[in-house]
């Protein structure tokens, strides 16, 4: 009578050999292939971030030295226009044309209502915000007014 719990020799055999070579073939996939991918997709992305980073830098998003709101307007005082009106004050900048600073005169940072809520900061700020204007032509050879445009009152 023969017993049902017992392998064959050669399917142990065969079963041992099969788990050696799966092994040897999953570290052998993960070391020539997984890892190199693993390495490039690394590469890009370092790359990709320090061109984010030059970008954003350029872009005025992130500056090496920021200087707070009041100081950097103090020292841009000749090309802005001011505005104040019972709800909100600020200026424009007249490079550009961009609106970059914007406080609400109704709404306040603190409960005790001493400091009123500024919304638009200026470029060189810790985290500037602002809203510029665009212009377009179809005609290619047309120049347009850009980021450096001087404009007057």
């Amino acid at each position: 009578m023969p017993q049902d719990n017992k392998m064959h020799p050669d399917d142990l055999r065969n079963l041992i050999i099969f788990g050696a070579l799966s092994l040897v073939l999953w570290l052998g996939f993960s070391h020539f292939v997984l890892n190199p991918q693993k390495e490039q997709m690394r590469e890009a992305q370092r790359v990709q971030t320090q061109a984010a980073l030059k970008e954003q830098t350029e872009n005025g998003f992130i500056v090496e030295v920021d200087l707070p709101r009041d100081e950097l307007l103090g020292k841009q005082t000749a090309s802005r226009l001011k505005i104040d009106n019972p709800l909100v004050f600020g200026s424009i900048n007249l490079r550009g044309a961009r609106l970059d600073d914007l406080g609400l005169k109704d709404y306040h940072t603190t409960v005790e209502r001493t400091e009123n809520s500024v919304v638009l900061f200026p470029k060189g700020t810790p985290y500037p915000k602002y809203v510029e204007q665009g212009w377009v032509s179809p005609d290619k050879n047309l120049k347009t007014p850009n980021a450096e445009t001087i404009w007057r009152v």
